[in-house]
């Protein structure tokens, strides 16, 4: 102890000499704090585990509801893929989320849903746990609830396969024509019920849409997967003829927009062997004013016929496969596109060597292809092009008896100009070229976005193209619109899928690679 002069405790004295009051207010001031940061200590702590229990809990969900979307693919009715959905939902939960997880307890059984909304289908899981507290406890706080939900939706598929029947794929058992058949069911076999839509056109120098795009497409159409096959209208396709393909891709795309379902992903998966070599065109401008062809009165054109303000209609079969009647009109369905066609329609084939005309551009649904396109059907002057050598079969260079040149474009609208040098004349050369250029244009056409009659957008439609052996593959990737060395996609619209099948064998890989191709899209 130090004293001063006069004995005094130095430290006990304030400069004015009163002696100093240790009253102990920190001390007291800590105590009245201490139970409130001890809540703040004890509120961080459990609400940091609160915090990773609801992120463990979500991202369990979050992966049970993708895998369960997935497993849907593998499903062949709703019931079936709700079934699988739900199954594979709950096993994914369970292996990403321990129900001790942190020592949080009660984990529910996650509870999964599957909608269907504007053309997406969606799987949505959800589940709760209680989350233990700690600290929380002190103040009657036992264990919180947590929840959680994930959602994972993809666009249901509506799809037009268009299928080349043409006689280049031959006939018979071991044909391509057989091999293109056992890979398509396999394609339709990859899809689900239900859900996804896929409808059939086929095509040699004539159209058949065989179906439109259904929820029933394994049935209508046949399938073969893992749970079996069936037989349906694939079963059916009989190979003969030349290669429409521009019309083909024209009433493919009509199919789809008949739908009137912008938010799904609508696709055309074609499939061909070999160049284009036909079109079809409404000729009623370009017949010739010798042509022996007769008008709607019965008079020829060279006696003073007029095909412009008489039209004689050149399709005597509607779609249903009667006899039309007046007007003579072939109309492609509600919701169509295009308003119904009447006057003198036909096709042109020209595959570079062979040059003649075919009255059909399309066969109706349910008919029998090899009617409208064996040698006999080509032979239509008396009941179809009255009075022209127009389609004669015996003659290849009939059209140029009737017809003065090519129309600058198609039935639907195509300009028949491109990237492939062309005229209007009618030759066999040119024609090929024409055609090549129609449908390289049908693609781009298809590409594009158009609206629907009530004013909704339906956006561009994705092209995948799978090609057998001898085909012109810039032209077909061009279609897809992939890029190649010469060739940049067209900006702002889907770029599709191009896979060539060297020959027949591999067919079936590029059908089921197309396949799963389409479904990554539309996750």
């Amino acid at each position: 102890m130090r004293l001063n002069e006069n004995g005094q405790n130095q430290k006990s004295l304030r400069p004015n000499g009163r002696r100093a009051k240790n009253s102990g207010a920190i001390l007291m001031l800590a105590c009245f704090c201490m139970p409130v940061l001890v809540g703040l200590m004890g509120l961080a702590i459990d609400a940091s585990v609160l915090y990773s229990v609801k992120a463990k809990l979500q991202m369990a969900v979050d992966g049970a509801a993708l895998a369960g979307l997935r497993s849907m693919s593998l499903a062949q009715s709703v019931s079936a893929q709700t079934t699988a959905a739900t199954a594979v939902a709950t096993q994914w939960f369970n292996a990403n989320y321990s129900g001790n997880f942190m020592a949080s307890s009660g984990t529910s059984t996650p509870t999964v849903t599957i909608g269907t909304v504007s053309g997406l289908v969606s799987v949505q899981v959800q589940a709760t746990t209680q989350a233990p507290s700690y600290f929380m406890k002190l103040w009657n706080r036992g264990a919180t609830t947590i929840g959680a939900s994930g959602k994972a939706a993809r666009q249901n598929v509506v799809l037009m396969m268009v299928l080349d029947r043409s006689g280049s794929m031959g006939s018979g058992s071991g044909s391509a024509c057989e091999s293109m058949k056992t890979a398509a069911k396999q394609f339709t076999g990859m899809f689900t019920p239900g859900a996804d839509s896929i409808g059939l056109a086929t095509f040699a120098e004539a159209v058949q849409v065989v179906s439109s795009p259904s929820t029933t497409f394994q049935t209508d159409l046949g399938y073969t997967n893992a749970s079996g096959s069936g037989t349906g209208s694939i079963d059916n396709i009989a190979c003969s003829g030349g290669t429409n393909t521009p019309t083909a891709v024209s009433l493919g795309w009509n199919e789809l927009y008949k739908q009137q379902l912008p938010g799904a992903l609508n696709t055309i998966m074609l499939f061909t062997d070999g160049d284009p070599t036909a079109g079809s065109f409404d000729f009623t401008n370009v017949i010739k004013s010798t042509s022996g062809c007769k008008d709607s009165t019965g008079l020829a054109v060279s006696a003073g016929g007029n095909m412009v303000t008489k039209p004689r209609n050149w399709v005597v079969y509607n779609s249903e496969g009667n006899v039309n009647t007046t007007p003579n009109t072939i109309s492609l369905g509600t919701n169509s596109y295009w308003s119904p066609f009447s006057g003198p329609i036909g096709g042109l084939y020209g595959d570079g060597s062979s040059l003649y005309g075919v009255s059909h551009f399309f066969v109706p649904a349910g008919a029998s292809t090899g009617n409208f396109e064996s040698a006999s059907g080509f032979t239509k002057t008396t009941t179809e092009a009255t009075g022209c050598a127009f389609a004669g079969s015996s003659n290849y260079t009939s059209p140029t008896s009737d017809i003065a040149s090519v129309p600058s474009t198609d039935l639907f609208g195509m300009s028949t100009s491109g990237y492939t040098s062309s005229s209007t004349s009618v030759t066999t050369s040119n024609v090929h070229n024409v055609v090549i250029n129609l449908a390289d244009n049908t693609a781009n056409w298809a590409r594009t976005s158009h609206t629907y009659s009530n004013g909704v957008t339906m956006p561009g439609v994705t092209v995948n193209v799978i090609g057998l052996g001898t085909v012109n593959a810039t032209l077909l990737q061009r279609m897809a619109n992939v890029a190649f060395t010469g060739y940049t996609p067209v900006a702002g619209q889907p770029q599709g899928k191009y896979i060539y099948a060297p020959n027949q064998t591999a067919l079936t890989t590029a059908f089921k690679n197309m396949a799963s191709s389409t479904m990554r899209l539309a996750q």
